[in-house]
């Protein structure tokens, strides 16, 4: 009876013994997944892109946009060059339809429900259509001089903005095509110099100049909503002669700003368009504007004589200068990897910043930066370098930094 009794309490050791042994396995492997998915939630965040090629594509190499195939579409001097992660998948010889003066390839656009892709030639009145890698079609003499398009992805309708150079009055246009077809046009009370599709609203924004008949000029800002202007402010800003540098809308509140020569306006489609001045705070030269949405913040690009500065703002007020490489010319924002990109025309550098810090700068490989196309999900930098008809191909590439559990206790995955 006593070796029973001492057995049985034995065996109720034995088998503490185990479930605490089971239950600290089940602790730290719980511990191992929450930390592993914190690491690799920092090793995300904290990632910083390193160059993955430099694609020699052609002269020129300026304006893109990332396609919904999850290519990379970018405009040269001559042609079109399409780029598959970090090659180049094809380049597309477009017509030279204005001997002996040759093109003047002014943008480049996509509708994202065909596919299909177009350019614009304002020395040749034509606008070329792209299947995938395919030339299909070039359509002439239905926009004189065509420079900017933008789609209406509520309609999927291409927004092709001219002006006319045979009118005396209603120069300003815009072409509106589905596909291959023309389905509308539309008059603008303003010439455009920067046009953005607001998500928020499913409205099309032009900030640009109306010129009177005086010679005088003023800055205005208006809003098409199918085929038509529904909505022009004129001036924008209490000095109409300010002229319109870049545009910028807020993907989540809808907040529309225009980047003037020495101003930055906010319109919140509610109140009065408001203005923070940039020359007051001490800065000139403003190229480009960008918007980080998580922190409501703004980005401005302003190269100065003596240095070259990230400017950071909200709507309301200017926050702080950001010293940076010289001659700043495009900006764009990373929301997967938290980052806004800064290129720089010469020498081409790409700034990496987070909030108000500059975390690094990396050396392209390239002359003359002129654009930045983001690949979120890819996790690819593309940097169009014009000088020397390069892009250079940045990536996020590296292995996740092993858990806190992984490099201490690695018997546990055993």
């Amino acid at each position: 009876m006593l070796f029973t009794t001492k057995f049985s309490s034995l065996l109720h050791a034995i088998g503490a013994i185990l479930s605490a042994g089971i239950m600290m396995t089940l602790l730290l492997t719980s511990c191992m997944q929450t930390n592993t998915k914190t690491d690799a939630v920092n090793a995300a965040t904290d990632a910083l892109p390193s160059l993955q090629n430099t694609i020699m594509a052609a002269g020129g190499v300026n304006k893109g946009f990332l396609h919904p195939n999850g290519k990379a579409y970018f405009l040269n001097y001559y042609s079109a060059s399409v780029v598959a992660k970090d090659a180049l998948l094809r380049k597309i010889p477009l017509p030279d339809l204005h001997p002996p003066l040759g093109q003047i390839l002014s943008d480049i656009g996509f509708d994202s429900q065909s596919g299909l892709v177009y350019v614009l030639d304002r020395a040749a009145d034509a606008i070329h259509v792209i299947s995938e890698t395919t030339l299909i079609t070039t359509l002439v003499g239905i926009a004189e001089q065509p420079r900017m398009i933008v789609e209406d992805q509520d309609s999927n309708e291409v927004y092709i903005f001219y002006t006319s150079q045979t009118r005396k009055t209603d120069r300003f246009r815009a072409l509106i095509m589905s596909g291959t077809t023309v389905v509308a046009e539309t008059i603008l009370p303003a010439s455009p110099w920067a046009v953005k599709y607001n998500p928020i609203d499913g409205h099309i924004y032009g900030a640009g100049e109306q010129y009177m008949a005086d010679g005088s000029q003023s800055n205005a800002l208006f809003v098409i909503d199918n085929h038509r202007v529904i909505t022009t402010i004129l001036p924008l800003d209490s000095n109409p002669q300010l002229g319109v540098v870049d545009m910028a809308i807020n993907p989540e509140n809808g907040d529309v700003h225009v980047l003037l020569s020495t101003k930055v306006v906010t319109w919140d489609r509610v109140n009065p368009p408001y203005s923070v001045n940039l020359l007051e705070a001490g800065y000139k030269n403003p190229q480009c504007i960008t918007v980080d949405p998580t922190r409501e913040l703004l980005y401005v690009c302003s190269w100065m004589e003596k240095g070259s500065y990230a400017l950071v703002m909200t709507k309301e007020r200017f926050k702080t200068a950001i010293p940076i490489k010289k001659w700043p010319e495009a900006i764009a924002w990373d929301r997967k990897h938290d980052y806004v990109y800064i290129a720089h025309y010469d020498p081409t550098n790409l700034s990496i910043i987070r909030g108000t810090d500059l975390i690094t700068t990396l050396d392209i490989v390239g002359f003359g930066t002129s654009n930045i196309v983001v690949d979120e999900d890819g996790g690819r930098i593309y940097t169009a370098n014009a000088d020397d008809g390069s892009i250079s191909v940045f990536g996020f590439d590296q292995a996740d930094k092993p858990s806190f559990w992984q490099r201490f206790l690695p018997f546990i995955q055993r």
